[in-house]
């Protein structure tokens, strides 16, 4: 058992050894310990929304990610010297906030961008706990400049934040935690769709319990009521804020849409009567909300905001209205006495008997108890191995991840090793060039030297010629020229030495440091050829960890995994090739010496 930390500093043990993992919150919804906690986020399936035309996700429920270690610090990470991605690693969402409308105001153009929304994904949270905001720049050195300008406005040098500290920061966000869930636990009303898109058992028993309209109320409308035997005989009496029934609910105007708008405002009133009533009633507001749905389509409204109006004046999000304009749909064709005769099913059993397509066959056998559960336990049995498939889909990704992982650390490894060696070669380059200094002003003074002999021998001629002289003529007077030619000399032969003394230290200690520098390009080309051997070990390493999941794939997926596979071999094959076939003069870049 791993014990993992949620935001809030609680700990959780579970049976896995993930960095992050979730943990689900059953029967979220108001009164829940968590309830309106900022971190709790949506899980559930993603599918295509032919409406919006686009990829939604089916909330199945919501969660709180948690991690083996936490960090409630905001840090800087990244390099400003380059034009690479960085991030912000924070917990503090007023912070991000901040952050992302800095960059927003400051950089229109975009030289600089990183955008913050509270639409959180799962893996956004890092294995310290914390958000991570990517941050990405223009390929230049405004781009570059933008980097170091974002770090000198909210960071020290270090990545630090500036305004607060560690400590600080874990106490306001503790303090965030427990202020929105004090809010929404005072505001239950304003919530419900949350918990309404809720499939935990308590959820719906406690949804279960809220009586309908009465009667007369029904019949006075023309619908039969649709009251579950056990609601009817004994339900609570609910105060009337926490129903859409309420009376002070204002009728929405349906005026856009012509001739079809008195249907829809039949249809929507049929909806407050049902909607957050008994359980099979769901199903009834479901129907509703799907006709109300079509109408606005059919108007030519649907896209000129009358749907979505309409579903946000009752406090529905646009995933929750579409869960259940399918649901509807899927019970289109049957009729209110049908729909009550049904057993007492869970929100969670119709969704899964709405999104299977077996509506009619549901509402035919409404009168069998035992087939009606007969038939939910084979869509239980089809959705558990569909569950089971999505897992092993799941956990290959996860592999394959990992893998990546790798992959990406060895990338990292190697471009560290070039950089040290480019920095090597940059230092052998200024210890060559101090070399070949030396070396002129070694020459400069030996060419001294040997003027100074020159005037030495010129002096000795001169003193040779003079007692020469002397001896072939009477002593008249004594010039004592060759004492001044020695002293010459002497001074000439002494400014040799000592520059001739000079440049022999300085050449020894050259010597000593391009020894050192030959060793350290000794060890990088050592280093280079390790982590080319490592290449190919995590190459294998990660077919050998994905192979039990590619040997599953068929039709489509097996092809498209293929050629991806394919086309990275090749790429891969090809880069080596072109350097193995660099020129025999080629050293890798490295200066001569």
């Amino acid at each position: 058992m791993t014990t993992y930390i949620c935001k809030c500093g609680r700990r959780v043990k579970k049976s896995t050894d993930a960095s992050t993992t979730g943990n689900r919150l059953s029967g979220y919804a108001p009164g829940h310990e968590c309830w309106g906690c900022p971190y709790a986020m949506p899980y559930g399936n993603y599918q295509w929304d032919e409406s919006a035309r686009t990829v939604s996700r089916e909330t199945q429920g919501y969660e709180c990610r948690m991690s083996k270690t936490l960090t409630y610090a905001s840090e800087f990470a990244g390099s400003i010297k380059d034009k690479c991605t960085c991030r912000v690693h924070s917990l503090d969402f007023d912070f991000l906030s901040q952050v992302s409308a800095w960059i927003k105001d400051t950089y229109p153009d975009r030289e600089i961008f990183g955008s913050f929304s509270k639409d959180i994904r799962a893996s956004d949270y890092g294995s310290d706990g914390r958000y991570c905001l990517t941050i990405t720049c223009t390929q230049n050195l405004k781009g570059i400049a933008t980097k170091r300008e974002l770090l000198g406005q909210f960071f020290t040098p270090n990545g630090s934040r500036k305004d607060m500290t560690p400590q600080q920061e874990m106490e306001k966000i503790l303090a965030d935690i427990k202020k929105a869930k004090e809010i929404f636990s005072c505001t239950p009303a304003q919530n419900a769709d949350a918990a309404a898109t809720m499939t935990s058992p308590a959820a719906s028993s406690s949804a279960a319990a809220i009586p309908t309209t009465s009667a007369s109320e029904a019949a006075a409308n023309g619908l039969t009521p649709a009251l579950s035997p056990q609601s009817s005989a004994s339900a609570p009496v609910v105060p009337a804020e926490t129903s859409f029934a309420s009376a002070a609910v204002p009728s929405f105007d349906f005026s856009a849409l012509g001739d079809l708008s008195q249907q829809a405002a039949d249809a929507d009133q049929q909806f407050d009567l049902h909607y957050g009533a008994a359980q099979d009633e769901y199903m009834i507001s479901c129907i509703y909300l799907a006709r109300i749905h079509a109408l606005t389509a059919k108007a030519g409204r649907y896209g000129g905001g009358t749907w979505t109006k309409w579903y946000e004046s009752k406090g529905l999000s646009k995933s929750s209205s579409w869960n259940m304009v399918k649901t509807g749909e899927s019970f289109n064709g049957s009729t209110i006495e049908q729909l009550k005769q049904l057993p007492e099913l869970t929100r969670k059993d119709l969704n899964l008997i709405a999104r299977s397509g077996c509506a009619g066959q549901l509402v035919e056998a409404a009168g069998d108890r035992q087939r009606v559960q007969e038939l939910l336990a084979q869509l239980k049995a089809k959705e558990y191995k569909l569950n089971e498939t999505q897992a092993r889909l799941k956990s290959a990704f996860i592999q394959e991840q990992e893998s990546r992982d790798a992959m990406n650390t060895a990338n990292a490894q190697l471009e560290a090793a070039l950089a040290d060696i480019d920095g090597l070669q940059e230092q052998c380059a200024q210890m060559s060039q101090r070399a070949n200094d030396a070396e002129e002003a070694r020459i400069a003074a030996r060419l001294q030297c040997q003027k100074a002999e020159a005037e030495r021998d010129k002096a000795e001629e001169r003193v040779r010629d003079a007692e020469e002289a002397l001896k072939h003529q009477p002593i008249v007077g004594i010039v004592d020229e060759e004492e001044v030619d020695r002293r010459a000399a002497e001074k000439a032969w002494g400014l040799a030495d000592a520059r001739n003394a000079e440049l022999a230290k300085d050449n020894a200690d050259m010597k000593k440091q391009i020894a050192a520098l030959n060793s350290k390009i000794s060890d990088a080309a050592q280093s280079d050829f390790e982590n080319a051997n490592n290449i190919a070990f995590f190459c294998r390493r990660a077919w050998d960890t994905g192979k039990g999941s590619y040997s599953r794939l068929v039709g489509e997926d097996l092809e498209t995994t293929f050629a991806s596979l394919c086309e990275t071999l090749n790429s891969i094959r090809e880069e080596a090739a072109r350097l193995c076939r660099q020129p025999p003069e080629y050293d890798g870049g490295e200066e001569d010496e």
